[in-house]
């Protein structure tokens, strides 16, 4: 893994590039904008408006995120479960290259989140919350809130993604929201693999969403070739579009 450095982005959020690449974890447009619209709006959110149009009883939600990077993503799950006190959540991050204390230390998302109209936590409670994602133990569940519960595992989606077992084990039932964060597809193309999305797609329930912010074609048909329904939507910054894949 690269060397990264912390970066602001254009609504006053942190993220984290990775030192001589062009990659960066998060649009240079907004990291918490971004995931706010990628991965709440678009995919928790949206499978939550789903369930309760069709009358379903939401009583347990399951949430696979590939991968944990700043724990924006978490936080904001967290955030939003706050509305669904009589739904329980289940959040299994995997992440192959964690943070360090002073690279997490150094990223402003709680104090950001707080300004935010979709805000349902004070800055205490953020700041604690953030620190309890980066330094939870891994392999084990914890019970961060009375319906949120959260683990996060140390490997590689090579190691697990393609095998839905082993998902499926992970969260004690299958997955509904799969936030698909990996790096881009010219970085890594092995983590967009027909494969990949086989084991994922294996392990979603009916009606489970996938969400990604990437869009290139190759990844939308190994979507489809997993058996997937996929929709393109329109995407955050200077990403016109993104994807949304429905089981």
């Amino acid at each position: 893994m690269n060397n990264r450095s912390i970066t602001y982005t254009s609504d006053g959020s942190t993220s984290l590039s990775l030192e001589g690449t062009q990659e960066c974890y998060h649009s240079a447009a907004g990291a918490l904008s971004e995931s706010l619209h990628v991965y709440i709006k678009n995919g928790l959110k949206f499978f939550l408006d789903k369930a309760f149009e069709r009358g379903d009883e939401i009583k347990k939600v399951t949430i696979l995120e590939a991968g944990l990077g700043t724990a924006l993503n978490a936080l904001l799950a967290f955030n939003l479960a706050r509305q669904y006190s009589n739904t329980e959540f289940y959040y299994l991050s995997i992440e192959k290259f964690p943070l360090t204390q002073e690279e997490y230390s150094r990223l402003n998302h709680p104090s950001v989140l707080i300004k935010k109209e979709e805000c349902n936590i004070d800055e205490i409670e953020a700041i604690e919350l953030f620190k309890q994602l980066h330094e939870c133990e891994w392999g084990e569940w914890h019970k961060l809130e009375a319906n949120f519960n959260f683990r996060k595992t140390e490997e590689s989606f090579e190691n697990i993604f393609p095998f839905a077992d082993k998902i499926i084990d992970a969260l004690g039932s299958k997955i509904d929201v799969v936030f698909y964060d990996a790096f881009s597809f010219g970085l890594q193309p092995e983590l967009w693999s027909s494969e990949i999305f086989q084991g994922v797609a294996n392990a979603m329930n009916s009606n489970g969403v996938l969400v990604t912010y990437a869009c290139r074609g190759v990844i939308k048909e190994n979507l489809r070739n997993a058996g997937l329904k996929v929709n393109r939507v329109t995407g955050f910054g200077d990403k016109h579009h993104m994807t949304r894949a429905i089981r």
